[in-house]
């Protein structure tokens, strides 16, 4: 009698669906997993998209498919749970969502670092956002789910005693010691900066119109190498909502932050359309810049995805060239044209990425005007430039 229970709400869910055709949909149930109740008002969504919604008071779900290419990762987050996630690769019902509370582990936030955890928020804070105009009126919230920590190398300091008396000494050393001759100090210093979330953050980005919800597994600032790396699951929600019409700023704002980014390189490699797309290519060899056709490092690895072959810790240099609007140019029409250039390196023997442009955990690096990772300037996956016209 409770597998009847149990399965009869997806069996109409089921029948619903047949009844829509050409709307496919992922739909399923979010349950408590220690009382097996529904949980409501969990949001579930495609990871890096605006395709989401909120489980209803059964814990129901439906998401629609018509934006999204699968395989896909469906997230669901709430409040009081820890954060699930899977691999969608199919329309239809799915598994019920067995949710842990997550009560116990966000009253038990550790912090490394503890006396410097406002120092350690606003840092993240600018990392995150980021400090230039994509950032402006840009607001992070719930940084109480923030967890921080630090890796040290021990350094030393010579003739330490001139300077600490003329600028002091900087409160985030660890282990400070000084030497007998009370002239050379010996100190732990970071290395980098690294974060994780307990819960969702939410940003708030003003001048793209969206509200992101972001799940943090691990995000990194780097000192010696000047790089971040973030790694997590990220919901756009527009200002518009899910079915209205952008405002005409923010329709140029996302139009402009998606030309000449890493999103935008990749969708027109995987489709074979660089030059279209006001890209070209180079690799410097023997000091001369050489035109590298990245095609033929190129392999289908599935439906959507790509894998760069050969190319590992080789530098490749990215040109844009764009009219006044920052629009692409053409091969034809680049004479004395502006360009942006970038650098992507890729980490490993093989790396892929998918035709959304997207990357989700391949070892791909990207520099110069491509290396900005702030959320503030980030586009969903199933953004499209169309949408600004």
């Amino acid at each position: 009698m409770f597998s009847i229970v149990r399965l009869f709400p997806l069996a109409i869910l089921a029948l619903l669906s047949a009844a829509l055709p050409g709307q496919e949909t992922l739909f399923g149930r979010v349950l408590d997993s220690l009382s097996r109740e529904a949980v409501p008002f969990a949001t579930v969504y495609f990871d890096g998209t605006t395709v989401g919604t909120t489980t209803a008071d059964d814990g129901s779900y439906r998401l629609p498919l018509s934006a999204v290419t699968l395989p896909a990762t469906v997230v669901v987050t709430h409040l009081n749970y820890r954060t699930a996630s899977r691999t969608a690769t199919s329309a239809g019902p799915t598994e019920d969502w067995l949710l842990t509370p997550a009560a116990n582990e966000i009253a038990a936030v550790e912090v490394g670092d503890r006396n410097n955890r406002a120092k350690n928020v606003a840092e993240f804070r600018e990392r995150f956002l980021g400090t230039e105009e994509w950032s402006r009126g840009a607001r992070l919230q719930f940084t109480d789910r923030l967890r921080f920590d630090r890796h040290y190398e021990t350094d030393t300091l010579r003739n330490a005693d001139v300077l600490v008396k003329q600028y002091g000494l900087p409160d985030d050393l660890r282990n400070v010691a000084w030497a007998i001759d009370g002239k050379t100090l010996t100190f732990d210093r970071a290395v980098d900066l690294r974060a994780s979330s307990t819960g969702t953050l939410e940003a708030d980005v003003p001048m793209l119109g969206y509200r992101v919800r972001v799940n943090l597994e691990h995000f990194v600032v780097n000192y010696a190498a000047g790089s971040t790396y973030g790694l997590g699951t990220y919901y756009f929600e527009p200002y518009e909502g899910r079915q209205g019409k952008a405002r005409p700023k923010h329709r140029r704002n996302r139009q402009r932050a998606f030309y000449a980014s890493s999103q935008h390189f990749l969708r027109s490699l995987y489709a074979n359309d660089l030059g279209a797309n006001g890209f070209a290519t180079y690799e410097m060899i023997d000091g001369k810049a050489r035109p590298i056709d990245l095609l033929s490092y190129l392999e289908a690895r599935s439906d959507g995805e790509m894998a760069f072959q050969g190319l590992e810790n080789r530098q490749i240099t990215i040109l844009y060239f764009h009219d006044r609007k920052g629009l692409p140019l053409p091969p034809d029409r680049r004479k004395r044209a502006a360009y942006l250039t970038s650098v992507m390196v890729i980490g490993g023997p093989e790396a892929t990425f998918r035709a959304d442009g997207t990357l989700g955990n391949s070892p791909i690096g990207f520099g110069g005007a491509m290396g900005a990772s702030e959320v503030s300037r980030m586009l969903p996956s199933n953004y499209s430039p169309a949408d600004s016209d």
